[in-house]
């Protein structure tokens, strides 16, 4: 055969090292073992096809192709995976829980269609013309779920009802492919008892959960969505991967060993890092288009964000291992991923937020300096000179514009923060104008209203920098004397809370499954490798305990107004660096 025929794609192919009966040498200890060719103990009679012999031990167990690293194909679906997650990063800010949320929902999505596709490639994946069409459907949905994850507002469900319709039906499609490449690995496997069952176990929950996928796309409808009918999409893709898994670890021949999975789940990892790395400098772009603003406490916390990834980095595969470490740990390893990328992406996503959080706070802390410069030598609840209100119009007017809107960057579109300052501060003018003649005696409604415009424009100020807050009612009867005390709180304060709890959270997390991780993927446990998973589970706790603060509006208003906010993340991770590399000697 020429070299030019061994390329040739042919329609199908079989997922065996040697189909149709035909084996290779074997090694059994030091012994060479032919098993074609051989004289048998047993009796053949002729005609008998070579697979139905009584040598069960061979026969029986099928050798599967397996491949020692990702192939360009794996490799491609996952810049799928890597794009559409970063599309929808972009495209939904996490502003608030609903946000995170529905962030958390849609990755769990995502993932676990990945994780799908990827086990059916481990075991049975080879080139032919049937698998090639399987991969570009696959790769047609994988941008379905990019235009429907543009609208995935699970709590405004009914609103884009459409769109979670569609979603059900990519997923449906996504599970219907998969079920036919299970068939296509079953029928080439059929002569084999041990690997039918198994196959139709997987064949049969892929057929289930592409029909309860096609089941829940009639939950929503015009103006009649079933409450929370998304739920459906969690449920039925952790009981699908529970099942595979279960049948994976139940029945050797389907397992993984021998697979590149820990490589898979490693790349994927990877991916995820980088991806981490791309909002980074997203994040900078921000900072570039505002001028004067490259301080030491920004340059540094920049100098953390990138630290931030990279101990991440080190400290995973510091405890990656290449081996096989036992088919029902290394799935169990294998699935802890799903919690572990989560938590990865959220860390990277708060460190990114981190970085224009420190920009933030530093101009609207010059925002605060300048108005307090004009306000501090008056007592506010005392009515002052129509001269002195006309002084104060006008300076509120020159920081509004001299700090805020006239520096707004190209392509920060802050018109509606210009627009709600201008009505506050035309309500102070005629407020204070009331107040100057003796008509009114409305002070706290005038330090009510500075506060406003303080809030509108350090809200305008975070929108600059790439943090746009969400728009919320606010009661302006609420804390009257608020502009003597700090002015006001801004809504991107409740919103920094925000950010600032489900950072450390699930950095503290992201630590602990890594110790996890390593415990599970090394056979032989030292004294030392206990110590070394302990203090990282330590530190890993005491991370999350750190989000605690945020209770206590003193202390998290005093902490997250320094700028130690990210190299605290940055020491934890150190420490656990030293540790994992500290030698015995």
């Amino acid at each position: 055969m020429s070299h030019a025929e061994d390329k040739r794609i042919h329609f199908f192919a079989s997922p065996l090292t040697n189909p149709r009966g035909t084996y290779s040498p074997a090694k059994h200890g030091d012994e060479e073992v032919q098993v074609s060719n051989v004289q048998l103990t047993h009796t053949i009679s002729e005609g008998t096809p070579p697979y139905a012999n009584e040598d069960e031990c061979l026969h029986d167990s099928p050798a599967f192709k397996r491949h020692s690293e990702a192939t360009s194909t794996e490799l491609f679906y996952d810049l799928f995976f890597v794009a559409n997650l970063t599309t929808f990063t972009s495209s939904h800010e996490i502003n608030d829980h609903k946000q995170l949320t529905s962030y958390i929902g849609f990755f769990c999505i995502l993932w676990f269609t990945w994780y799908q596709v990827s086990l059916h490639d481990l075991r049975f994946s080879v080139d032919s013309l049937f698998e090639r069409v399987c991969k570009a459907l696959q790769f047609g949905f994988m941008v379905g779920f990019a235009v429907t994850g543009t609208k995935f507002q699970p709590d405004d469900e009914e609103l884009y009802w459409d769109y979670f319709r569609d979603l059900s039906y990519i997923l449906m499609g996504t599970r219907f492919v998969l079920m036919f490449q299970y068939i296509a690995a079953l029928w080439f496997t059929k002569e084999y008892e041990r690997v039918r069952l198994p196959l139709l176990l997987i064949i049969i929950n892929c057929a289930v959960a592409a029909f309860a996928y096609l089941g829940l796309s009639f939950a929503f409808k015009y103006e009649s969505t079933g409450p929370h009918a998304y739920i459906g999409w969690y449920v039925i893709s952790v009981a699908e991967t529970a099942l595979t898994t279960a049948v994976s670890s139940s029945w050797r021949q389907v397992s993984f060993k021998g697979t590149h999975m820990v490589q898979r789940m490693s790349l994927l990892t990877l991916i995820i890092l980088g991806e981490g790395i791309i909002g980074l400098t997203k994040s900078i772009t921000y900072i570039v288009k505002n001028d004067n603003v490259f301080t030491s406490a920004i340059i540094g916390n920049i100098a953390a964000a990138v630290l931030v990834i990279y101990f991440l980095f080190l400290i995973y595969f510091h405890r990656m291992t290449e081996h096989h470490f036992g088919t029902i740990r290394q799935q169990i390893w294998s699935f802890l991923h799903f919690p572990l990328h989560v938590a990865l992406v959220l860390t990277m996503e708060g460190s990114r937020q981190f970085v224009l959080w420190r920009q933030g706070v530093q101009l609207a802390g010059y925002l605060t300096d300048s108005i307090e410069a004009v306000i501090e030598p008056y007592d506010l609840d005392q009515p002052q000179p129509e001269d002195t209100y006309s002084s104060w119009y006008d300076q509120f007017n020159d920081i509004a514009y001299n700090q805020t809107f006239l520096y707004s960057p190209k392509g920060s579109d802050i018109s509606e923060y210009e627009n709600k300052f201008n009505n506050a501060l035309e309500t102070f003018y005629n407020v204070s104008l009331e107040v100057a003649h003796g008509e009114s005696n409305a002070t706290d409604e005038i330090a009510t209203t500075i506060a406003n415009m303080w809030t509108v424009l350090s809200d305008a100020v975070f929108a600059m920098v790439g943090i746009p807050v969400e728009e919320e009612s606010k009661d302006d009867s609420e804390e009257p004397n608020a502009a003597a005390e700090d002015l006001a709180s801004p809504k991107w304060y409740t919103l920094f809370r925000l950010v600032f709890i489900y950072t450390f959270v699930c950095a503290g997390l992201t630590l602990m499954i890594m110790g996890v991780l390593g415990l599970i993927s090394h056979h032989h446990k030292t004294t030392a490798g206990r110590i070394r998973s302990a203090v990282t589970l330590v530190i890993g706790l005491g991370i999350c305990l750190l989000s605690i603060i945020s209770v206590s509006d003193d202390t998290f208003g005093d902490y997250v107004g320094s700028a130690w906010v990210l190299p605290t993340l940055v020491l934890s991770f150190f420490v656990v660096v030293v540790v994992d590399n500290i030698r015995k000697h």
